[in-house]
């Protein structure tokens, strides 16, 4: 699999809230594959591994433990480039938020954004799919903080979400990241998202100008504007394949042709595809599978038998031996040895 690129949005914003904390810029971008003048572009692309870098290595440096999270909550829509143009000219929330996800992929291949339900609520959630960079929490954090001021700007400040979830260990001060949040929080989740009410869905986008016109035809040209910026995938359905099962076993929705579905394929357009670029769909749904258990017993505290559940499997009986397959280890071992670390 290609290491993932990402676009620097939010990231811009990185120079000013280190200079806040006394921290140089050279300090945290020292030895690390910029290209010139990122900090001034938000549509730059660099790898998804190295904006992890940049985040943790400055809250490090500034002793921040939440400085993604701070990073995140400066911004919103407006930062996402033609997904925020999409988002600003869409009728309600809901298709503002569809409009995102469909463009997303052109901004980052290193995580997936998607909307599922959550009970009987909705989740705006973001899982990485990015193998090389399983420890990549304070990005989280501060993706879903702009998640959250998207989703509050764009409808006036009516959409309230419920809470937010978190897939890694609670910080040092949970509190501290509700009080800033504005809303509960929790850990130790299988899944990161923001949780809001069905309802929510249906609230006006009051944040943008919506003569623009928010249909297909716009759609389609914002994508193809958007993709300009990022390389096209050397394995495109390889691609589109793991992005939708990384969301699908959430659902445990993970079967052919679930997966064939969410791409609007037939199950066996969709195997061909793969083939033509030397994939198998058992080879991905394991490697998806793989790259999350190992995310998960990294960077958070859920028992195994939890983690299988959350990757689709019936019982932890049937996710142990899966797991000694990909890696040698149990699962329980995998998590001990990277602990000691």
């Amino acid at each position: 699999m290609e290491r993932a690129l990402q676009r620097m949005s939010a990231l811009v914003g990185l120079p000013a809230l280190l200079a806040e904390h006394g921290v140089p810029l050279a300090s945290v971008t020292d030895g690390l594959d910029l290209p010139p003048d990122c900090f001034g572009n938000p549509d730059a692309r660099i790898a998804y591994g190295t904006a992890s870098r940049l985040l943790t290595r400055a809250a490090e440096l500034t002793g921040c433990a939440h400085f993604g999270l701070l990073l995140g909550l400066r911004h919103d829509h407006r930062i996402m480039g033609e997904a925020g143009q999409w988002m600003m000219a869409a009728p309600t929330l809901g298709a503002a938020l569809a409009g995102f996800i469909a463009i997303q992929p052109t901004a980052t291949r290193g995580g997936v954004a998607y909307l599922n339900r959550y009970g009987n609520d909705i989740i705006l959630g973001y899982g990485t799919v990015d193998r090389f960079n399983l420890l990549a929490t304070q990005q989280l954090g501060s993706v879903l903080a702009v998640g959250l001021n998207m989703v509050r700007n764009l409808t006036g400040g009516r959409a309230q979400p419920l809470e937010m979830i978190f897939a890694f260990r609670p910080p040092a001060n949970p509190v501290l990241w509700s009080r800033l949040l504005g809303v509960p929080t929790r850990f130790n989740q299988p899944e990161n998202g923001i949780i809001l009410p069905r309802s929510a869905m249906l609230l006006p986008v009051v944040a943008g100008d919506c003569s623009k016109g928010a249909d297909a035809g716009r759609l389609a040209s914002l994508q193809r504007q958007a993709a300009k910026g990022m390389p096209p995938p050397p394995a495109s359905m390889t691609f589109d394949v793991i992005r939708a099962l990384r969301v699908g076993i959430l659902t445990g929705e993970v079967t052919a042709t679930r997966t064939a579905g969410r791409l609007g394929l037939h199950p066996k357009a969709m195997a061909r595809g793969l083939s033509a670029e030397g994939a198998r769909y058992q080879t991905l749904l394991d490697h998806v599978r793989s790259t999350t258990a190992q995310q998960l017993l990294s960077v958070t505290d859920l028992p195994v038998a939890d983690i299988a559940l959350s990757l689709g499997y019936a019982n932890h009986a049937g996710f142990v031996p899966a797991f000694r397959r990909w890696t040698g280890q149990s699962p329980s071992e995998w998590r001990k040895r990277q602990q000691a670390r």
